[in-house]
């Protein structure tokens, strides 16, 4: 079925069931409008050479293409009910994204040992994502005890690559079936929150290898993303590692062919992404594709994997006005690009009332009551599609 016409349905159901009473059309609030974030001034807007130039209006980017937009579900897959999953998905099927994220956890799906498999979770939010045709980027990650040094986290790496591979192998092969194709591998192996006890690309590169490997051992031509590189400096001490450092190791230790995208996390908060500093890794993205262009892979993208604001009353923290002019600067920032790929925003929806960071990431709040991003990204979304219909001659 044409996504639209999924789209238009959903949206006529969840105007009042899940985002309140309001417009029809976009299944927000009449009083959240498309204005609510003023336009981003044409200094904040990446140089003319970098967009098509025969679509671009004085002071403006082209919308950005709709197989851009999406969100980064992660691991909420496994603290939400049936129910909340489904509304959850609904609901982004409804804004008319194309991709989730979505953790496919190796820790969970053979937590009990070698030859015990899990899938349960997994196969709920797979399943309740391609219903309502949104294509799923699935994150492999996380090692479970048995597979890992004694008296270590998840984020440890395997003892034994091959272990990673045979997981990731099953995954594609349970998957494939149901249109997943595209695999991330890793998640932020740049910093030691996520690769323990120390980042270290050329062991990533021969995990990358190997897991690719097999996946395209079960699927002719899958998408391969390398794990999406966290905002990180080098540091002497070797507890992160730049992203452009990160992955011009990864090249160095064989890595080219292992991956058919790059992954980048290029969060800027309480920055706009067109901050100006040496740490802005979403200004930095051109720095990135520098390297893969040295390595002759300028035919790939890289893809934005996990991308927010968290909106929390503490340091660093932005308010709803904020978050929605980062969303907005940084899609239409991110479509100015031709070698970027999907940008995936972290997450739909607030989770709990805490104010830690990562619980505040929505766009809507966990009442499911909408923050002026949701009014933003559905204006950004809409404005894609009527681009489509024009490119269409409809």
């Amino acid at each position: 079925m044409d996504r639209r016409l999924i789209r238009r349905a959903l949206v006529g159901v969840l105007s009042v069931a899940t985002l309140g009473c309001g417009d029809a059309r976009t299944g927000l609030p009449a009083a959240t409008t498309f204005t609510v974030v003023p336009r981003v001034e044409a200094t904040t807007i990446p140089p003319p050479a970098l967009v098509p130039t025969a679509t671009v209006l004085p002071g403006e980017v082209p919308p950005p293409r709709l197989d851009r937009f999406g969100f980064s579900e992660s691991s909420a897959i496994f603290r939400k009910s049936p129910d909340e999953l489904a509304a959850d998905f609904d609901a982004i099927a409804a804004l008319g994204v194309r991709w989730v994220r979505l953790d496919l956890q190796w820790a969970y799906v053979q937590e009990a040992g070698r030859d015990q498999w899990r899938w349960d979770r997994l196969d709920l939010a797979v399943r309740l994502a391609r219903e309502r045709e949104l294509d799923v980027l699935a994150l492999l990650a996380y090692t479970p005890a048995w597979a890992r040094p004694a008296r270590t986290t998840d984020k440890h790496p395997p003892t034994n690559p091959d272990d990673f591979a045979r997981y990731a192998r099953e995954a594609a092969r349970r998957y494939a079936p149901l249109g997943v194709t595209t695999f991330e591998i890793w998640n932020e192996p740049n910093v030691d929150s996520f690769w323990q006890p120390r980042p270290n690309p050329e062991a990533y590169a021969a995990l990358l290898a190997r897991a690719t490997a097999a996946i395209r051992a079960e699927i002719a031509t899958p998408t391969v993303v390398t794990g999406g590189l966290a905002p990180a400096r080098d540091r002497s001490d070797g507890r992160e590692i730049r992203d452009r450092t990160f992955l011009e190791r990864v090249y160095g230790a064989g890595g080219r062919g292992a991956f058919d995208a790059v992954g980048l996390h290029p969060y800027t908060w309480p920055e706009l992404p067109g901050y100006a500093a040496d740490w802005n890794t979403f200004l930095g993205v051109e720095a990135l594709y520098e390297v893969m262009q040295r390595h002759d892979d300028d035919g790939l993208r890289i893809w934005g994997t996990e991308f927010g604001a968290p909106t929390v009353a503490r340091s660093r923290g932005v308010d709803d006005e904020r978050q929605a002019q980062i969303l907005l600067d940084g899609y239409r920032r991110w479509s100015a690009y031709s070698f970027t790929g999907p940008l995936l925003w972290f997450t739909y929806r607030d989770e709990g009332t805490s104010n830690a960071f990562d619980d505040n990431y929505g766009v809507v709040r966990g009442d499911r009551q909408p923050k002026p991003a949701a009014a933003t990204l559905q204006a950004l979304i809409d404005a894609g599609f009527r681009e489509q219909d024009l490119d269409a001659g409809e």
